[in-house]
């Protein structure tokens, strides 16, 4: 279905579809002259909706019933969000629910306390749920958090997104942090790009564990330097991160101290932010800069092709004389090895369409 330029009724139906079906701009009508006010697909299957705006009231994948039965399929992409967005998994079931190349800009909490929220509603979810969030701008405004996951919400991949201007500032006592999650294990966070943010990943809630953090970049702007705070037993693993003028915070808050923490290739230049008697006894840490604690760690500061603090995220690759340059446990270089970009500003219109009913 091709829409032309106007504002449309909010989409509220659940329908079941055999196959993916397209709800999207007509061939050179752009995604900004297109407004549906809401999309909540219920218990749909298979419907994708790309190239118009969405908001300013709250959308839905799923149902927030315990049990109900689960949408499938569902694809958001290129889409301009000036409203919240949540996620729901009412079933033990992979959902296959995508999120992609959005913008989320100026926009306030879901019923969650992020502009996408994914709940599990306290299901026992043996299985991921099966959503991916990938190739999205976070920000800039917004008082909300970029993403919260809660309720068993498990095994969310997070990939390839920046989260840019997310400020705490005046938004107290709503959250304003790019990522927060309580109750939401096996969080997988891949190639993202944090700057000009009051904080970064919050994870103070104790209940989210066996995260994995490979490729990412943090900076602080010196309003809080601890780019992840993690509490908890199984605390992680980190891979070839780079922090600049950040760290990582484990602390117990009241869980017990954080255990199994596995770092291994990263540059964390203001080192780990251990509190209340919190140990590394129990970390796995190998070829790391800016931290003291572990083996065969790397001395000296690095340098980027970009500066001592890029503007771009292409800059964040090392230089060919850095310290890290191929000292990896793997023979590559320390510090992220991804230097993409998500999609900014809004998005451009579809062309070359084939849309099956």
């Amino acid at each position: 279905m091709c829409l032309n330029a106007g504002s449309y009724p909010a989409f509220n139906a659940s329908i079941i579809k055999t196959s993916q079906t397209t709800v999207t701009a007509a061939p050179g009508v752009s995604a900004s002259s297109i407004t549906i006010p809401s999309i909540r697909v219920g218990s749909s299957q298979f419907l994708t909706f790309s190239y118009v705006k969405v908001g300013p009231n709250e959308s839905t994948v799923s149902v927030s019933s315990a049990g109900a039965t689960t949408s499938r399929h569902i694809y958001l992409s290129h889409l301009i969000f000036t409203g919240p967005v949540t996620v729901y998994a009412p079933q033990n079931v992979d959902e296959d629910t995508v999120i992609e190349y959005s913008t989320f800009a100026n926009v306030g909490q879901s019923t969650t306390e992020g502009r996408l929220g994914v709940h599990g509603l306290d299901v026992s979810h043996s299985v991921g749920v099966g959503v991916v969030i990938r190739n999205n701008v976070f920000g800039p405004g917004g008082c909300s958090d970029g993403i919260q996951a809660i309720g068993n919400a498990d095994g969310i991949q997070v990939l390839y997104n920046e989260f840019v201007g997310i400020k705490q500032g005046s938004c107290s006592p709503v959250h304003a942090d790019p990522i927060q999650f309580y109750g939401a294990d096996n969080l997988v966070l891949t190639g993202n790009y944090f700057h000009g943010n009051s904080t970064g990943v919050m994870n103070a809630g104790c209940a989210s564990q066996n995260g994995l953090y490979t490729d990412n970049v943090f900076i602080s702007d010196g309003e809080y330097l601890d780019q992840i705070v993690m509490t908890g037993t199984n605390a992680g693993t980190y891979t070839n991160n780079t922090f600049v003028n950040s760290s990582i915070r484990f602390l117990s808050n009241g869980c017990g101290f954080a255990t199994n923490a596995v770092l291994r290739n990263n540059i964390i230049r203001q080192g780990l932010n251990l509190d209340a008697g919190q140990t590394t006894s129990s970390f796995t840490m190998s070829n790391n800069n800016g931290i003291s604690q572990g083996t065969n760690n790397i001395s000296g500061t690095p340098t980027f092709v970009g500066g001592s603090t890029p503007s771009t995220w292409a800059g964040f690759q090392l230089s060919a004389a850095s310290v890290g340059r191929n000292a990896g446990s793997d023979g590559t270089d320390i510090g992220t090895h991804y230097f993409g970009a998500a999609t900014t500003g809004s998005p451009s219109s579809p062309s070359n369409l084939h849309i099956v009913p």
